[in-house]
């Protein structure tokens, strides 16, 4: 059986040095936990050719402790070309990885598995006319860098960028498992008994890349066994779409808070009409210095408005009594959500209505 950790979409960079290495680290130490003879960094490991440039000697040094233990392939992906005025990964030290950069592919023989690397190009619709050789091993492993036609992705917005690559690339050339990057979200599908599989970026890079990030624990034997090993320095985008009441407080909010941990990347996105805005801000202003350890918090107010003495007015005060009594249970989360809704759009109504009396 031979096992590999599979990687993508690191996405080291100058701006979020810290963190982005503290990723890299940790996945240092789930190689060598699990003694995998082979890491594959599967594109835009690095950001920019510039933060390539940068970082270089951070990256070389903690790679270097795998030295002896596991051969490191890095196929190249498309922000390594960013910034890069047609230079190439092969002019900076990396220290001891394989480099994959070789178009229209690349092969490595091993031991046991062969490696048929295609880094990100702009055009693969040749690859029929591709010089590859027959199988010899009993293991062929593909690493790819871009999106694979025909499979259903879901998610944030992918990233633009070359053409698509055929899933007969796989087929025609006897693929049995395909490294692939460039997709942030987590995908694994199969195709006439080929494992396509996105480990998704091994660290938050933007927004709305919910859920955990990590690396692929990949086991080929007779079968092909993916485990998902989730880094914890890699953090979560958690999002809150949080109403406001009438004194500027996003009631749970502490409760919500408690969950965070600090590589996070929280999305705050406050609504409702309140007394007075500066309440707002205070509150916020408070969150913050809480939760200064946190890696990344943003606040959006946009959707929160003023109109002084909407607390102490009759009919608000009448509607807030009626709807806090039609409380939905925790557990009925779209109920819940309509039920914060008809709050928000009620106290708007009413706030329109006196606006045009006064």
């Amino acid at each position: 059986m031979v096992q590999l950790i599979h990687c993508a979409d690191l996405h080291l960079s100058q701006s979020e040095r810290d963190y982005s290495l503290a990723v890299l680290s940790e996945i240092i130490t789930v190689v060598e936990e699990y003694k995998a003879p082979y890491l594959i960094l599967a594109g835009d490991i690095f950001d920019s050719f510039e933060s390539a440039e940068a970082l270089k000697s951070e990256f070389r040094k903690r790679i270097y402790s795998l030295k002896n233990l596991c051969e490191i392939l890095f196929l190249p992906g498309n922000h390594e070309e960013l910034q890069g005025k047609n230079r190439s990964l092969s002019s900076l030290d990396l220290g001891p990885v394989t480099l994959l950069e070789r178009k229209p592919f690349q092969m490595a023989l091993r031991e046991s598995v062969e490696f048929l690397a295609i880094p990100h190009q702009e055009n693969y619709s040749d690859y029929r006319d591709w010089a590859i050789p027959e199988k010899k091993m009993s293991t062929r492993i593909a690493i790819a860098h871009g999106v694979v036609a025909g499979l259903s992705y879901t998610g944030t917005e992918e990233e633009s960028g070359g053409s698509a690559l055929d899933p007969d690339i796989f087929l025609r050339f006897q693929v049995d498992y395909a490294a692939l990057g460039h997709i942030h979200n987590r995908k694994n599908e199969a195709i006439d008994g080929i494992t396509l599989s996105y480990p998704g970026s091994a660290r938050v890079w933007r927004r709305k890349e919910f859920g955990e990030r990590g690396v692929n624990l990949v086991s080929l034997d007779k079968n092909i066994e993916v485990l998902f090993l989730p880094l914890s320095s890699a953090g979560q985008y958690r999002e809150y779409n949080l109403p406001l009441n009438l004194m500027g407080e996003a009631e749970g909010l502490e409760s919500i808070g408690n969950e965070w941990k600090e590589p996070d990347w929280i999305q705050l996105i406050f609504s409702g009409i309140v007394e007075n805005e500066n309440d707002a801000a205070a509150m916020e202003e408070e969150l913050l210095r809480k939760h200064r350890k946190i890696r990344k918090i943003e606040v959006d107010r946009e959707k929160v408005s003023a109109f002084p003495g909407i607390a102490s007015h009759p009919l608000a005060k009448e509607f807030l009594r009626i709807w806090k009594q039609m409380e939905p249970d925790e557990d009925r989360l779209y109920e819940k959500a309509a039920w914060l809704r008809a709050r928000e759009m009620a106290l708007g109504e009413i706030k329109n209505h006196l606006e045009v009396r006064e």
